[in-house]
């Protein structure tokens, strides 16, 4: 399951989910959310080896939901069932 969310939706699931920083790590230093894990982009299939649970919901995000639309479509073919993509664009 694919969803775009919210910031309200991101409060109401970020405790129960893994998150997602998909943004380059120079990026990530200088700005992400508490309690998120740099995974870029282009290393999005590592998340194998952290989220081992593939029902666990993980919420991705990047600055402007290019490349957090790429990493969810990426984790759906993973097997992933619940795939939160946050909308973070202004």
């Amino acid at each position: 399951m694919y969803k775009k969310i919210n910031y309200q939706d991101y409060l109401r699931l970020k405790d129960e989910a893994v998150i997602i920083d998909v943004k380059d790590e120079k990026d990530y230093l200088v700005n992400h959310l508490d309690k998120s894990i740099n995974i870029p982009i282009n290393k999005i299939v590592s998340i194998l080896n952290i989220v081992k649970d593939k029902n666990k919901k993980v919420i991705v995000y990047c600055s402007n939901g290019k490349r957090s639309y790429i990493a969810a479509r990426s984790l759906i073919n993973l097997g992933y069932k619940y795939v939160y993509d946050l909308d973070t664009k202004k």
